[in-house]
């Protein structure tokens, strides 16, 4: 997961699963994660039970996901994962400018 964890989420508890038919872009073989129905519903449970401190774990949400998923962020990445691929196909700086990454 990108950004969710045990501070800023309710985590479902899960077992994986092999599908053992196609199920719409899913194929047979693929493997997802079913989720607790049980646990699920305990969590809900607790949402509904807590609003206050669920909303606490909301917002940490939210300060998280501003702070890891941000174009900043993400332009440097991208420009990191370039430069890798760029050295792997042997291309120097002067094959290319990821200047504009900079920009932002």
């Amino acid at each position: 997961m990108d950004f969710m964890n045990v501070n800023n989420g309710l985590l479902v508890r899960y077992e994986l699963k092999q599908l053992d038919r196609d199920n719409g872009p899913y194929e047979k073989g693929n493997v997802w994660a079913e989720p607790d129905i049980v646990h699920t519903a305990e969590l809900m449970r607790w949402v509904y039970e807590n609003r206050d401190e669920a909303a606490k774990v909301g917002e940490r949400a939210s300060r998280d996901i501003k702070e890891s998923m941000n174009l900043t962020l993400a332009s440097r990445e991208m420009t990191e994962r370039l430069e890798l691929i760029y050295e792997k196909l042997g291309y120097t700086s002067t094959h290319r400018s990821l200047g504009a990454a900079d920009r932002i």
